[in-house]
C-alpha cells in the first residue's frame, strides 16, 4: 500500500489489465508516436509486454474521466521472479491537458516499488529531456554506451560514410576460436555452460534468450556459441548494401579477443559489423579487430535504419552501476 498523496487523489497508478491493452494502444497512437508498431501491431504489442496474462505497463488512470493520463512500460530480463531485473521502456505523459506536476516521474517511482525487482535499467534516454532529470535531478547513475566497429576493406560503402578506413591487424599470439552457429535455445544449453552468467547484471535466463532472440516475431537473429560464451547478430539491409550488428553477449568477455579469424570471414559480404555496449573489455574488441567510434569521429557509423538516417547515435543508459548493456537490451533493437 502506498500514502495517499496528490497523485492517489487524481489518479489510479497500478499495474495495466489484459482489456487494457487498446487503451494503451490508442495512448501510443495519439500521445507517443503516430503509426508506431506498438500502436498498430497487437501481435508484436502482446510480444513485447505480456507474459501470462500480465500486462508490462504502469498506468494513470484519472479517476473521474477513467482515460489513461501517463503510462510506462518495462520489459522483463527474465522469467524467475526471484532475481528479476527489468528495463524501462515506453514513459509517456499525456501534453494535451494539464497535468499533476512531475507526474512522470512519480510513475517511475511506483515501478520499482509495484514490480519490487531488483534492478530496474534503463536505455535511450532522450539527451534533452530524461537525462538531465536522471542524471542532475534524481542523481541516477547515468553512462553512455560505446560504439566499436570493424569495416570490410571495400571500395565502396552506401551505408557507412568513411573518411579514415581503419583495419586492425591480427594479434598472431592469440589462438582463434570458432563459434558453432545455433538455432534453437536446446542447442544453445548443449554447448553453453549458462551458470557463468548467473551473477550478472541485467540478470538473463534461458527463457529471455529463447523468446528475444529465437521466437522474436519479426527479426531474424543468429546466435553463435561456445562453452563459455555467446553472441546475437542481426544483418540489415538498405541501399543495397548489409551490415552485421552485435546486439547481445554473454559469458567470459576475454573469449571476444579469440575471434578475429571469424568476423573476418564472416564480413565478407557486408560492409562493417558494429556493436553497442557498456561494460566490455575494450582490450578483447581491439583484439578481436573493433574500433571504437568517438563523438568526434569522421566516421559514420548509422543506427537508425527505420528511417535510415546516415548519422552517429550516442545511447544513454541509466541504472546500476556493475551492469552490462548492449544493443538489443529494453527496446534498443525494435521494428519500427
Amino acid at each position: 500500500m502506498f500514502l495517499n498523496n496528490v497523485y492517489d487523489e487524481k489518479y489510479e497508478i497500478r499495474l495495466a489489465k489484459y482489456d487494457e491493452i487498446p487503451e494503451i494502444m490508442s495512448f501510443i497512437e495519439n500521445y507517443w508516436k503516430k503509426g508506431h508498431i506498438l500502436a498498430k501491431n497487437r501481435k508484436f504489442f502482446e510480444y513485447e509486454f505480456t507474459h501470462n496474462g500480465c500486462v508490462n505497463f504502469i498506468i494513470a488512470k484519472d479517476k473521474k474521466t477513467q482515460e489513461i493520463e501517463a503510462l510506462q512500460g518495462f520489459i522483463q530480463a527474465s522469467e524467475e521472479i526471484k532475481n528479476r531485473d527489468i528495463w524501462g521502456s515506453i514513459l509517456k505523459v499525456r501534453n494535451d491537458h494539464p497535468n499533476t506536476p512531475f507526474l512522470g516521474v512519480e510513475i517511475n517511482e511506483r515501478l520499482c516499488k509495484i514490480t519490487q525487482v531488483k534492478n530496474i535499467l534503463g536505455l535511450g534516454l532522450n539527451p534533452k529531456t530524461s537525462l538531465p532529470i536522471d542524471r542532475d535531478i534524481l542523481k541516477l547513475n547515468c553512462d553512455k554506451m560505446n560504439h566499436y566497429y570493424r569495416l570490410n576493406g571495400c571500395k565502396e560503402y552506401k551505408i557507412a560514410l568513411i573518411k579514415e578506413k581503419i583495419i586492425l591487424k591480427k594479434d598472431i599470439n592469440i589462438k582463434q576460436l570458432t563459434p558453432k552457429e545455433v538455432f534453437s535455445i536446446d542447442e544453445l544449453e548443449e554447448i553453453f555452460d549458462f551458470s557463468l552468467i548467473k551473477n550478472q547484471i541485467p540478470y538473463k535466463d534461458k527463457w529471455y534468450f529463447n523468446r528475444r532472440f529465437f521466437n522474436h516475431p519479426i527479426y531474424k537473429y543468429r546466435v553463435f556459441a561456445l562453452k563459455n560464451a555467446f553472441f546475437v547478430i542481426r544483418e540489415q539491409i538498405y541501399n543495397s548494401s548489409k551490415i552485421l550488428r552485435i546486439v547481445d553477449f554473454a559469458g567470459e568477455q576475454e573469449t571476444f579477443s579469440a575471434l578475429y579469424d571469424f568476423f573476418e570471414n564472416l564480413i565478407k559480404d557486408y560492409e562493417y559489423i558494429d556493436f553497442y555496449n557498456l561494460g566490455f573489455n575494450e582490450t578483447y574488441l581491439t583484439q578481436s579487430g573493433f574500433i571504437k567510434r568517438e563523438e568526434n569521429c569522421k566516421n559514420i557509423i548509422p543506427n537508425y535504419f527505420q528511417p535510415f538516417v546516415q548519422k552517429n547515435i550516442e545511447i544513454y543508459t541509466v541504472g546500476n552501476k556493475d551492469a552490462v548493456y548492449f544493443k538489443a537490451d529494453a527496446d534498443q533493437d525494435r521494428p519500427n
